[in-house]
């Protein structure tokens, strides 16, 4: 009796064990694609009708091609009244909206300065991967990657006008 009860004692204990070293089933990453506009009262450019109209048409259109996206409006004047008149010029269709800084930017820190050209006007279209599993449910980001970084207005308008196509 005894070696019956040391025998499943023992196979207990080394099963609770394999199990708590097994590998737990994680959530299925969720993917979000976010396209960020920079531009600036400063930018000769972005104050152009031409660029205006494109990138009001990127806007409304890009949702088309990746749908959920994500659409961020960085505008780096300092001065935040110049920055709202600035953001006014171009339609409401964006998600976020910010405001101020230059180059200190936040957005700016993380994603334009450290492209190819950190100029204006500029679009980054990001795929995100994320998980929401977690004890408050909200979303953490577990990996970034730029899948287009366009500086100046040929190479943003070709894209808009190109069908938002990934470069190969």
């Amino acid at each position: 009796m005894r070696k019956v009860f040391l025998f499943l004692s023992v196979s207990l204990f080394m099963l609770l064990t394999i199990l708590s070293f097994a590998k737990k089933e994680k959530w299925a990453e969720k993917e979000q694609y976010v396209v960020l506009y920079f531009g600036a009262t400063d930018c000769y450019y972005c104050n152009l009708p031409e660029n205006i109209k494109n990138i009001n048409t990127m806007s409304k259109s890009i949702e088309n091609k990746y749908p959920g996206i994500k659409k961020v409006m960085v505008c780096m004047d300092k001065d935040l009244k110049e920055g709202m008149i600035f953001i006014n010029k171009y339609d409401s269709t964006w998600n976020e909206i910010a405001i101020g800084s230059f180059y200190q930017n936040e957005l700016a820190y993380e994603y334009l300065n450290p492209t190819k050209i950190p100029g204006v006007p500029h679009v980054i279209l990001l795929k995100r991967s994320y998980s929401d599993d977690n004890q408050y449910k909200v979303p953490i980001a577990s990996k970034t990657k730029i899948l287009v970084d366009l500086v100046g207005g040929t190479e943003i308008n070709d894209w808009i006008k190109g069908g938002f196509l990934l470069p190969k």
